[in-house]
């Protein structure tokens, strides 16, 4: 009475038993019984529509065989933060972050036990509208300046504009460009909104510090005596330290050198006479 095998074709139809027992009259039974054969069960949604950050959502997963209604479950990964995959198959809420979020969702239909299950890697895609420059380079007074900000996601093209605080002066916001020469030393602190053609806004803080130009502040160096040692360190102000020294033109005396870090140092040999100023120095 065991009916076995792998069935090849799903359907529907009736087979027609009969069973005899083992008494000397060998009585008989008869009877029609259905017989279904469900096609297995699969996920068809691999890809669901691209996501936007911020916008409903509400994707409804398919699938197909076995014996519905289904149950629908996350088994692995993750779906897109302010989404949630519901019983039902539905996938509702509002995505807050972009980027591709790998979830693995599982089915089961409602034949009898053992249910039949089946699972699927989904891909799911939220564009979302992100700056990716979050530092900019340090500026220089009197010296011109350039700093580009620069976008991803979204849909060009973008619109750029100072949300609060204020550029350091004599610098411009200018489309996607932070340009200018700037006039003052101090740190400003500001933040630039970004909108993308189809509406979506993001903002990112900067923090923009603007230097002194770089100056050698020794103007003169104290006298040495032939055959006892000397040194003297030279001094630079603004730019950015540590600073590297170098001699331009001119002569030392003898035995006295200059080291990168800016010390004059030596015992020098030989009486003579130098004058050295910035135009002599680099730094």
């Amino acid at each position: 009475g065991l009916l076995s095998g792998t069935p090849t074709t799903p359907g529907s139809g009736t087979v027609t038993v009969t069973v005899t027992d083992s008494s000397h009259v060998a009585l008989t039974a008869t009877k029609t019984l259905p017989l279904t054969v469900a096609q297995a069960l699969s996920v068809l949604t691999a890809n669901p529509p691209q996501m936007t950050v911020g916008t409903a959502v509400n994707v409804s997963l398919q699938a197909q065989g076995g014996v519905a209604p289904y149950t629908w479950s996350v088994s692995g990964g993750i779906l897109p933060p302010g989404l949630a995959l519901s019983a039902a198959g539905s996938v509702t809420g509002r995505p807050t972050s972009p980027g591709t979020f790998v979830t693995a969702v599982s089915v089961i239909d409602s034949s009898p036990s053992p249910l039949t299950t089946s699972s699927q890697i989904v891909f799911l895609f939220v564009n979302g509208l992100t700056v990716a420059t979050t530092t900019l380079p340090t500026a220089t007074t009197g010296t011109p300046y350039t700093a580009a900000v620069f976008v991803q996601g979204g849909t060009q093209p973008y619109s750029f504009s100072l949300a609060s605080g204020t550029l350091p002066t004599g610098l411009i916001l200018n489309a996607a460009t932070i340009s200018g020469t700037p006039s003052l030393q101090g740190v400003s602190t500001f933040t630039i909104r970004v909108s993308d053609a189809a509406g979506l806004t993001t903002t990112q803080q900067f923090t923009l510090t603007v230097v002194g130009a770089l100056t050698i502040n020794s103007t003169s160096l104290p006298p040495g005596t032939v055959n006892s040692p000397y040194s003297y360190t030279l001094q630079g102000i603004n730019g950015t330290a540590p600073y590297t020294w170098t001699l331009l033109s001119g002569s030392l005396p003898a035995g006295i050198t200059l080291t990168a870090s800016g010390v004059l140092s030596g015992t020098p040999t030989d009486r003579k006479s130098t004058r050295l100023n910035s135009s002599h120095l680099g730094i």
